[in-house]
């Protein structure tokens, strides 16, 4: 009994070891898998900054400029320039948002990039120039359609030619109008009712 007792706990603990090495080499391959995820990401990502860290933002499409400033109340935002006046914030932090979490499709072209009016960057779309917080400054141009993949060139700070989702273009081509808080009217007051003709009996119910 002793000899079969000794075989039995012998097993177990091989056995215990034999998973502990399993769930080990589990854990192993997951973290690795994660580190070359997270690798990945980084890669494709445009921008390393997020969208709380932009400040400003320099927005130049449809023939003008338009800056605009965080006003420090929340998300808030209000423009400086070409007019002074509260901004659209769902339309900034959009804008902030686009930026930061923007990625590559494929690069068309390293820095310097060549000859640019060939991916419509000699005379761009739309620039769009984010000031962070530490006090950095982040470029993006939008171009030409690539003609497939759905996609637009685009040249970042780095001045490659990138190729990038063409709705980018979209999301950043945006009027000082267009770009203005949008001011609603309050609903027109309840119509009162007509007076009754003098002598008529009163409504029932």
């Amino acid at each position: 009994m002793r000899a079969r007792s000794r075989s039995a706990l012998t097993s177990l603990v091989l056995l215990a070891l034999a998973g502990g090495a399993l769930v080990w080499a589990w854990l192993g391959v997951d973290r690795k898998v994660e580190q070359e995820r997270a690798a990945k990401d980084r890669e494709e990502k445009v921008f390393a900054f997020a969208a709380k860290d932009v400040r400003t933002l320099a927005i130049t499409a449809k023939g003008g400029t338009t800056r605009l400033e965080r006003d420090g109340t929340g998300g808030g935002w209000k423009i400086v320039a070409p007019v002074a006046g509260p901004a659209d914030a769902f339309a900034a932090n959009g804008i902030a948002e686009r930026l930061a979490g923007l990625r590559r499709i494929r690069e068309a072209a390293p820095a310097p990039g060549g000859d640019l009016s060939r991916f419509g960057l000699a005379a761009p779309r739309v620039t769009v120039e984010a000031t962070l917080a530490s006090g950095a400054t982040e470029t993006l141009s939008v171009g030409a359609d690539t003609g497939f993949d759905a996609a637009v060139f685009a040249r970042p700070t780095s001045g490659a030619v990138l190729a990038v989702p063409g709705d980018v273009g979209w999301a950043l081509d945006r009027s000082t109008e267009e770009l203005r808080e949008k001011k609603r009217e309050p609903p027109p007051p309840a119509a009162s009712p007509a007076p009754l003709p003098a002598g008529a009996p009163p409504k029932q119910g």
